[in-house]
């Protein structure tokens, strides 16, 4: 199937992955300098809904994921469902450098607290310094990020942010159900149902697909 967008458009965009990319691995700030220097380089925004959920979903892929890890195989061979994860458990063994067995075995602790610190740090930076208002695409897409990172907290204190900001569609049904399926598939499927419970807290009502996905989820 071939892309219905513009060669010039694809690469407009692929360019300014590259682009930021590798700063947000060498940790440089997101501030008003880099969206000064952001700004002289281009004639016009550069940031649309598009390109920022394009650099969105590929923070997970280099700085949450790994060669070696099993899930990164591409292919259609079926692969053992993962067995319940005890974030606690794991944190727990990497502070005191025990064992450390399961998808977060193959993951640097210290590159996943990067990816997403510099992923809210460009959520936020591309709507102060640029103007951008972020829909429930871009929304989804960072929800995705903390699922993605494991990191059950942020996701919950995102999703309500995101929830109570006033005339805001940010968060909707779909958002959470979203979140809610890639936590299983990280294995997370005690945190996929307490995100489930907390729908009402973020002014969503589960419909017959987030029901259907919660089940899927605890069958992981």
């Amino acid at each position: 199937m071939t892309s219905s967008r513009p060669l010039h458009y694809m690469a407009k965009h692929t360019c300014l992955l590259h682009q930021l990319l590798p700063l947000m691995l060498k940790d440089v700030p997101f501030d008003a300098k880099l969206a000064a220097s952001t700004t002289t380089t281009t004639t016009h925004n550069p940031f649309t809904v598009e390109s920022v959920s394009n650099v969105l979903k590929s923070i997970p892929r280099f700085f949450f994921s790994s060669p070696r890890s099993i899930s990164c195989q591409n292919g259609f061979r079926h692969r053992t469902p993962l067995k319940q994860r005890n974030l606690n458990k794991e944190s727990f063994n990497i502070r005191n450098n025990l064992l450390l067995l399961g998808p977060a075995a193959y993951r640097d602790p210290h590159k996943v607290t990067l990816g997403l610190k510099k992923a809210i740090e460009f959520y936020h930076w591309v709507e102060s310094f640029f103007g951008f208002d972020h829909t429930e695409l871009t929304c989804r897409e960072m929800a995705i990020v903390f699922a993605k990172g494991n990191n059950r907290k942020g996701l919950w204190d995102f999703l309500k942010q995101m929830s109570t900001r006033p005339n805001s569609q940010l968060v909707t049904t779909s958002t959470v159900t979203c979140s809610i399926k890639v936590l299983g598939e990280q294995g997370l499927a005690n945190e996929a149902l307490a995100t489930f419970y907390r729908m009402k807290q973020f002014y969503c009502k589960p419909d017959v697909y987030a029901y259907n996905v919660v089940i899927n989820a605890l069958c992981y």
